[in-house]
């Protein structure tokens, strides 16, 4: 696997395409399970790979062929969907036990409400209608529920970005909870630019499988941006 950034911006004019049940798609996912190949083996006839657009399967190829990947397209073009769809995967071949996810607090999301209408609202809402099979702790609240939640054992572990923030100040975040953590997700990425100088510890320590980051943002904006916020990572995983 690759040590190094790769992005991937999606054509919008991509969603509008059938989405991929139909029987050519099908086809080749079977395929890949009679011949495996790479990550091609991660796939399975009854994932929900095959309710998703092409682009959002290709998003998904991007993911979790590279350990450190960044997915930038406009808002709502199923970004969020592709990273579960990556997560599922992963998690279902053994590749990683668990992920931490970092989004703004608008798209944490709502499980109730969610419940209420039918329809994903944020992140957990997202996960509850994708893969309501994983166990999820929401980091929230005072730091004694931030600490709380994350002695619970899981296999995600959803907060925002005030929190993730606040819990590097108050030490409740370092490079030792992440030790144990196998897959790291920054959902609007570019919000750590206003956080960057506390971050060049924390990421030159941790030794993290995956970092995935999403953007709204076109990929030309954001690519070197990002690449200066997270080199750290990259320099350690490189001589490690």
């Amino acid at each position: 696997k690759s040590k190094s950034w790769k992005g991937l911006t999606v054509d919008p004019e991509k969603a509008k395409e059938k989405k991929s049940g139909d029987k050519k798609s099908f086809e080749s996912i079977l395929q890949s399970i009679l011949n495996p190949s790479s990550a091609a083996d991660l796939y399975s006839a009854d994932d929900m790979l095959v309710k998703l657009f092409d682009y959002q399967r290709d998003a998904v190829k991007l993911l979790i062929e590279n350990n450190y990947a960044l997915l930038a397209d406009e808002f709502g073009s199923g970004k969020t969907i592709s990273a579960i769809s990556s997560i599922k995967l992963l998690l279902k071949k053994g590749k990683i036990k668990n992920v931490f996810i970092v989004s703004p607090s608008y798209y944490s999301g709502d499980t109730l409400l969610t419940e209420r209408t039918g329809m994903p609202v944020g992140w957990s809402g997202h996960l509850r209608t994708w893969a309501p099979e994983l166990s999820v702790s929401d980091l929230h609240g005072t730091e004694d529920e931030i600490i709380k939640g994350l002695k619970k054992t899981a296999q995600v572990y959803l907060t925002t970005y005030e929190t993730f923030y606040g819990g590097l100040d108050a030490k409740i975040l370092d490079s030792d909870k992440f030790k144990k953590i196998d897959c790291i997700i920054f959902d609007d990425v570019q919000n750590l630019a206003q956080a960057k100088h506390k971050l060049g510890k924390l990421f030159g320590s941790i030794k993290t499988k995956y970092i995935w980051c999403l953007s709204n943002l076109p990929l030309e904006k954001i690519q070197e941006e990002i690449d200066g916020i997270l080199k750290p990572v990259l320099t350690h995983a490189k001589s490690s």
